[in-house]
């Protein structure tokens, strides 16, 4: 996978180091993200999202069930689409390189 936006060329590790860092990463993410559990998420979205649009639903009454579709239902519908802004989660930090060196 080529991520290129990252500028990992222009950066003095090799490949094997931006192999660890990216493992130590996910290893670390996965014991802390639990959101998706408890919330309603959606995604991944990609790096370049800024906005998102999604649509508020109409006629969600509990669906029928039957032999041959023969039973009236609700229709769903599209009543509204909202627009949000996603906003922009970062934070900077400091690798030594003694630290890296000596991991």
């Amino acid at each position: 996978m080529k991520q290129s936006f990252l500028n990992r060329e222009e950066s003095p590790l090799n490949t094997q180091d931006w192999e660890q860092i990216d493992n130590t990463i996910v290893e670390s993410a996965k014991r802390v993200l639990t959101g998706r559990r408890f919330l309603p998420i959606f995604g991944p979205l990609g790096v370049g999202i800024q906005d998102v649009d999604y649509d508020i639903f109409t006629g969600t009454a509990p669906a029928q069930l039957a032999i041959f579709g023969e039973t009236e239902t609700s229709v769903v519908r599209a009543e509204r689409r909202v627009h949000e802004n996603i906003p922009l989660l970062y934070k900077d930090f400091v690798i030594y390189w003694r630290d890296i060196e000596t991991a």
